[in-house]
């Protein structure tokens, strides 16, 4: 390990003007690129000035052109803050702050713990485990730092740089305590899975799990950046550890991490991720269609949605809006602190029983008619259902019929939404399968026979989309 994480953060600070006596988890309330006192540093600063405990690793592609400032004078209300849209950093990230070497199984250890986790799954090799913490861009487009696990196979070099795999984990909470790389290697099980067929993994955390600031749940591109910059730093361990990673990647995730493959698709396409050779994307029960699922959710018997309220604290958080707009008192001032203290299950138990309590009469009409009477709200909601733009590299949805936590309707509407943008997309709806078992053994081999399939060139046939 380079250098302790609470250093890392202090240095930010520091070199950023921010105060080390001050809460690194205190809100940017800002899009200029101003440096405040969450540890982020300026958008449009050069990263090779930085002190070298910052930049000693390998750094990828950094543009030092500065970021262009937006106006949000006024964000109080929905008319303003709808209008605010967060351009991606023209400095990426990925830069790696630290890492540490966690652990390194044998094959058999491998195998044992995957007979243990994922009965089944068979690996080729033994794995190494590390953690990482890297630069990434905050939900108000600021740097600031982001966490992951990634995993190497332990085997010879390959004769070509090893294919990049980034694995999108499911919904766990917004607390820092959340974070899956936090707990350490056990908590690598999909990246072993991978790595031990050959390709090297990165795991995200995505930003503000285990790091400074708030978590931007399901906000599209706040997520869609930090999927790229994980892969960048997976790369740049490869290099500093004598494992080359290829410029090839794929992006896999399931439930929140679907969503942010499918966010993430145009970013690996578009200019963001143009120092990458993206191969395609894989996503297991994909979040989203959220308008359909919300009139779902107000329409049935179930109590409030712990998944639903982190959203809306999510959404209207990422635009300056206060969240009183839904949430009743005392709810209003319980949620901010909730999500940030508490993890999914946990939150869930503390949501009152009743939507009435939680919810404004005017927000839970507004709910049922999909927010016909808030289209400014309807819009922040819009903007964060991918896809939302034409793609074209190859993208596989995966889906148990059986789901009853992201309904298989879901998947049904982003195929016709990618249709209707005329983005070609792979769908299959897998009889029998819920929304763990669809990220079983089984249907993680099919995942990987798939890529391995783009790796070859072979053709690749989406789903037909109905005709007019």
């Amino acid at each position: 390990m380079r250098s302790g994480y609470c250093l890392a953060v202090c240095l930010l600070l520091a070199c950023s003007g921010g105060s080390t006596t001050a809460s690194t988890d205190t809100l940017v309330d800002t899009l200029s690129g101003e440096v405040l006192d969450n540890g982020a540093l300026d958008a449009g600063q050069d990263v090779s000035t930085l002190p070298d405990a910052l930049t000693d690793a390998t750094v990828v592609d950094v543009s030092t052109e500065e970021t262009q400032e937006e106006d949000i004078a006024d964000t109080t209300s929905l008319d303003s803050a709808s209008d605010v849209v967060i351009d991606p950093l023209q400095t990426k990230g990925g830069v790696i702050i630290d890492s540490e070497h966690l652990a390194t199984w044998s094959q058999l250890e491998v195998q044992l713990y995957l007979n243990t986790w994922a009965p089944g799954a068979i690996s080729a090799y033994g794995v190494s485990i590390y953690r990482l913490f890297y630069t990434t861009q905050s939900p108000l487009g600021l740097f600031t730092i982001g966490s992951s696990l990634a995993v190497f196979p332990d085997s010879p070099l390959p004769t070509e740089p090893t294919v990049a795999v980034s694995w999108n984990h499911g919904t766990t909470g917004t607390a820092d305590k959340c974070s899956v790389s936090t707990y350490g290697a056990n908590n690598a099980l999909y990246g072993v899975v991978y790595a031990g067929h050959g390709y090297a993994v990165v795991l995200p955390d995505y930003p503000g799990l285990g790091t400074p600031g708030p978590h931007p749940y399901m906000v599209r591109d706040a997520t869609a950046v930090s999927v790229v910059d994980g892969v960048r730093a997976l790369r740049s361990l490869g290099a500093e550890i004598g494992y080359p990673v290829s410029e090839r990647v794929f992006s896999l995730g399931h439930s929140q991490g679907g969503h942010a493959v499918i966010s993430a698709h145009s970013f690996f396409e578009g200019p963001y991720g143009d120092d990458l050779d993206y191969l395609g994307g894989v996503a297991f029960a994909p979040g989203g269609e959220f308008l359909d699922v919300i009139q779902d959710y107000v329409t049935s018997t179930v109590v409030p949605s712990a998944f639903l309220a982190m959203m809306y604290n999510a959404w209207l958080t990422d635009r300056g809006v206060p969240i009183s707009l839904l949430f009743k008192p005392p709810y209003d001032d319980y949620m901010p602190q909730w999500v940030e203290q508490f993890c999914l299950v946990e939150l869930a138990g503390m949501l009152p029983f009743t939507r009435s309590e939680l919810y404004h009469p005017e927000a839970i009409t507004a709910m049922e008619t999909g927010f016909t009477s808030m289209p400014e709200m309807a819009a922040i909601i819009a903007d964060n259902t991918p896809p939302v733009e034409t793609t074209e590299t190859p993208l596989l949805v995966l889906h148990g019929a059986s789901d009853t936590v992201v309904p298989v309707e879901v998947s049904h509407g982003i195929f016709a939404r990618s249709c209707g943008l005329e983005a070609p997309m792979e769908l299959q709806i897998e009889p029998g399968l819920d929304h763990t078992t669809i990220v079983g053994s089984t249907m993680l081999l099919q995942a990987k026979q798939w890529m391995d399939a783009r790796v070859e060139g072979l053709p690749w046939q989406p789903s037909d989309c109905p005709s007019d």
